[in-house]
């Protein structure tokens, strides 16, 4: 926690923008499964039970490895596991969305993940949804 503090502090000082293409090489930086569990967690499972959320990526994928993918997040300080709930930081969240979001901005069908009621109305409604889309 006292690193995330000082971190907070550093960050401060250096625009937004500038913040979230840092963190974002930090992400690079991780193999193909670490990377899908990293955006599945800030995206949609920040604050849920370790053990559901390991239960709900082995049901999604048999090859993820999600208990060896969290703990390589955990050291790398990307989620927290506290009181066996895993958390992503709000900047973290928001560097996970960045990336989500820049594989394609004007339309939600070419994400991998819709995390909007708006974006997930307009795929259904105009089946715009492509294999883009995790399922």
């Amino acid at each position: 926690m006292g690193e995330w503090k000082d971190a907070l502090a550093k960050f401060k000082k250096i625009p937004l923008n500038d913040i979230l293409k840092m963190l974002k090489v930090s992400l690079d930086g991780l193999d193909i499964n670490e990377k899908t569990i990293f955006l599945d967690i800030a995206c949609f499972f920040n604050g849920m039970a370790k053990d559901c959320v390991i239960q709900i990526l082995k049901t999604l994928d048999k090859d993820l490895h999600p208990e060896i993918g969290i703990n390589i997040l955990i050291e790398k300080s990307l989620i927290i596991n506290r009181e066996e709930h895993l958390w992503v930081h709000e900047i973290l969240q928001d560097v996970g969305k960045y990336i989500v979001y820049q594989k394609s901005h004007d339309d939600a069908g070419k994400r991998s993940r819709i995390l909007s009621l708006e974006d997930v109305n307009h795929v259904l409604e105009r089946n715009k949804g492509t294999k883009a889309i995790q399922e």
